[in-house]
């Protein structure tokens, strides 16, 4: 019959097999390093868009409120929007259906930050939620029962739009240096994404 080989034999022969023992104990810690490096680098990953998707929203939040103290001004924001509608309804006689204008928020946030920027600053009053009367051709009053000023933070390629309705009751006497116009005469509303 021929020879008869016996397995038992191959297995209790030692020559070779720390060598196989090694490769595949090699080959399985490669497999964690591999898997703990992978994990490691997509940890840090989430970790640093976590970051700055909260400094994204701190700088939307810090801008909203030089936003909200330049409004609540006696000669910011507010009182820029006040003067050009008195300013556009003496020259067109009424408010168009929708009044947009562009604030620059450099002029309000003293600070730069080469990192982060404004884009698409919207001031919005949509008729007939804007009235304006002239009582006499020094004095005005303006009501405008919606105003919405939307801006877009960026940082980092990151975009973050908030915007801020307000409602206005303001009373303004034509002066020689311009129009002086009563005071705390903007209310917040909400503010809202």
């Amino acid at each position: 019959m021929g020879k008869k080989y016996n397995f038992y034999k191959y297995m209790n022969n030692k020559k070779g097999i720390s060598i196989i023992f090694v490769v595949v104990i090699m080959v399985v810690f490669l497999i964690i390093g591999a898997s703990v490096i992978t994990a490691a680098s997509v940890s840090r990953g989430t970790a640093v868009k976590n970051i700055d998707n909260k400094q994204l929203y701190y700088y939307a939040k810090s801008t909203l409120k030089l936003i909200d103290d330049s409004v609540d001004s006696n000669n910011g924001i507010g009182v820029s929007i006040l003067n050009m509608i008195v300013k556009h309804t003496k020259n067109e006689s009424s408010i168009p259906g929708s009044f947009n204008c562009t604030l620059r928020l450099s002029e309000i946030n003293g600070s730069q930050n080469n990192d982060v920027a404004y884009e698409n600053v919207i001031v919005t009053l949509v008729n007939p939620v804007c009235e304006v009367k002239q009582t006499s051709p020094e004095e005005y009053i303006v009501r405008i029962s919606k105003m919405t000023i939307s801006f877009e933070t960026v940082y980092r390629g990151q975009h973050y739009l908030l915007n801020v309705d307000y409602s206005c009751a303001a009373d303004g006497i034509n002066l020689s240096g311009g129009t002086q116009w009563s005071e705390n005469s903007f209310s917040f509303i909400k503010v809202y994404q």
